[in-house]
């Protein structure tokens, strides 16, 4: 099989897998069901995705010691990084209908009221993170290493759309969306480092 199939049967994997395994799958279950075995159900997603993202981060970490020439990785959020964050979370938060339509949804709402911590573990903290390891880390590494700037911008805006597309939004929301994942993928890009994108992603989750 050539390198680049390898490649993108490498990534849909692990994207389907994090798609497969997140809050969606769980809510599934009904609401007598979930209430009756909430501990079990809580232990059973936290050990999953504490496993994905271990797995991720293992892999994300093997392709940067092979090759890694935009010196990708995760380093300490400097100062600089922080004042990229709040300009990042300021422009975030001014795309006027961001929050409203891509993500705060009524499923996910009722999710927070009957199961506040399966959905909050997932909303607030396992899925930010998977999503950048994933669609930041993992993706940039496979298919867009090189460091000139039509690579740069080609990978930006698939990886936008990716993001968006995988949340299952339509019209304006699939814009919106697609406008944050270019935003955390520039981050990303410029920087140098994913923990600034995981960072923004986190607290616009919480917001």
């Amino acid at each position: 099989m050539p390198v680049f199939f390898k490649k993108i049967a490498l990534f849909t994997t692990t994207l389907l897998l994090c798609l497969t395994y997140n809050l969606q799958f769980w809510l599934q279950f009904s609401f007598t069901f979930i209430r009756t075995h909430e501990k079990e159900l809580l232990a059973l997603a936290t050990s999953g995705w504490v496993l994905l993202v271990a797995g991720l981060l293992f892999l994300y970490r093997k392709q940067l010691k092979k090759f890694n020439p935009q010196h990708f990785g995760f380093k300490k959020i400097t100062k600089q990084n922080r004042k990229l964050i709040i300009a990042a979370f300021c422009l975030a938060s001014g795309l006027s209908l961001l929050n409203t339509y891509a993500f705060k949804q009524p499923q996910l709402a009722k999710a927070l009221t009957f199961y506040p911590t399966l959905a909050g573990l997932s909303t607030f903290l396992f899925a930010p993170v998977l999503d950048e390891l994933v669609n930041r880390g993992l993706f940039f590494n496979l298919f867009f290493k090189q460091t000139t700037k039509q690579n740069q911008i080609a990978g930006t805006l698939v990886s936008g759309i990716i993001f968006a597309v995988t949340h299952g939004l339509t019209g304006v929301k699939l814009l919106l969306s697609a406008l944050f994942g270019w935003l955390l993928s520039a981050l990303y890009l410029k920087t140098k480092n994913l923990a600034v994108p995981i960072a923004l992603h986190l607290v616009i989750n919480l917001i």
